[in-house]
């Protein structure tokens, strides 16, 4: 097993240093994915997991353009807040200005290109807004469930494709002893290597030649069993 789960983290880590840019790294996880199905189409699980791993890497480049549309509305706000203005009244305790007509219209140009509402709240010292935390959080749990996804499965793949579904039942026992050697991201929420039930029906059903079955069981592996406790 170790030799497989090497193979995968040369996917996302090539020489033992993990791609620091969720973006890049999930695009090296699509093209695996992608490889694994075209090597064997009995591989059907890989082939969606393709499409689905580009959905999360879309996820990222949304949640990307989402973050840089408020920074550029809070920069512009910043500056109309702090530009110079001339005043045009003041008396009777009230102060009435005429700010830069081209900042405002920076601003309101800002605001046009962002989506999300208008006026956002920042608590504290923080300087990440309470929308920018979420996108924050969003961004980390899809990178996250992306990449420990791939660690965990890919590699059963690649087991079974070299050894088959007799040598993967006899191993698939010994999988956790490897884990001090391993790169796992969600260690303390989901040991590593643990036989599940769906493991074996998934390729079960592989080497049986019932593909659709194959699929469901996977699918059942990777939400309940990695995706559902990682987050």
């Amino acid at each position: 097993m170790g030799r497989f789960q090497k193979e995968a983290e040369e996917w996302v880590a090539p020489g033992g240093v993990l791609i620091a840019d969720p973006q890049t790294r999930n695009r090296k996880i699509n093209a695996a994915y992608a490889q694994l199905w075209l090597a064997d189409n009995w591989f059907q699980w890989a082939g969606l997991a393709a499409f689905a791993s580009k959905q999360v890497g879309c996820g990222l480049i949304h949640a990307t353009k989402l973050q840089t549309a408020i920074g550029a509305q809070k920069a512009a706000q910043e500056k109309l807040r702090t530009g110079k203005s001339e005043t045009i009244f003041e008396g009777f305790g009230f102060k009435l200005s005429k700010t830069d007509p081209e900042v405002e219209k920076e601003l309101e140009r800002a605001r046009a290109a962002n989506p999300l509402p208008t006026e956002d709240i920042t608590f504290g010292d923080n300087t990440r807004s309470v929308v920018q935390q979420q996108l924050d959080y969003v961004y980390e749990m899809l990178a996250l469930g992306n990449t420990s996804l791939f660690l965990d499965v890919y590699p059963l793949h690649r087991f079974f494709m070299v050894r088959g579904y007799k040598e993967m039942e006899k191993c698939l026992k010994s999988r956790r002893g490897i884990v001090k050697d391993v790169m796992w991201p969600i260690a303390g929420k989901v040991e590593f290597g643990v036989d599940a039930a769906e493991i074996y029906r998934t390729f079960e059903a592989i080497d049986a030649g019932h593909i659709a079955d194959s699929v469901r069981q996977m699918a059942r592996h990777e939400q309940l069993n990695i995706l559902q406790p990682a987050m």
